[in-house]
């Protein structure tokens, strides 16, 4: 028996990822129903990146939308999810699709890489000029650079104690 909710599927108005995944929006009414589902994937996503949102601040920005859910599907049955925040306000005026958090159910694959496709097709259909993405481990540039990123600048941070 299948543990994914009933839900309104939000068509994405771009191809699917393949004909056996594929993104479905979750409106924030319809978050409470998925949120368990999709805790471990974000709590997971905070350890292994601790400038990344609290479970508790994430929910709330999804629930007003601030940032988007999708949640990914493989033949129906959940496979990961991604948040992805539309971001307006950017020094070249060029609005940048962000991906906030991805999580891959299937561990041996980097999270976005299965959706990546979908994603940058739903970039070009808002009007994005970028999608971009942080994380706290250099391991990421690689798999970029493998897919088309560029680096666009590094954080450093030292600890005071």
């Amino acid at each position: 028996m299948s543990t994914t909710p009933m839900m309104e599927v939000v068509p994405t108005n771009t191809p699917p990822v393949s004909e056996e995944y594929q993104l479905v929006h979750i409106p924030p009414e319809n978050l409470r129903d998925w949120w368990p589902i999709i805790l471990e994937g974000v709590v997971l996503c905070q350890k292994h990146d601790s400038g990344n949102p609290i479970p508790e601040d994430l929910y709330w920005f999804l629930k007003t939308n601030y940032a988007t859910l999708y949640i990914g599907l493989n033949g129906g049955e959940y496979a990961g999810f991604v948040i992805l925040q539309k971001v307006e306000n950017t020094f070249d005026n060029v609005p940048v699709l962000h991906i906030w958090h991805a999580y891959n159910s299937d561990k041996r694959r980097v999270s976005v890489s299965w959706a990546l496709d979908e994603i940058v097709a739903m970039a070009r259909q808002m009007g994005a000029g970028k999608v971009t993405l942080e994380h706290s481990s250099l391991s990421i540039v690689k798999w970029g650079e493998q897919h088309g990123f560029t680096v666009a600048g590094v954080k450093l941070a030292k600890e005071l104690k």
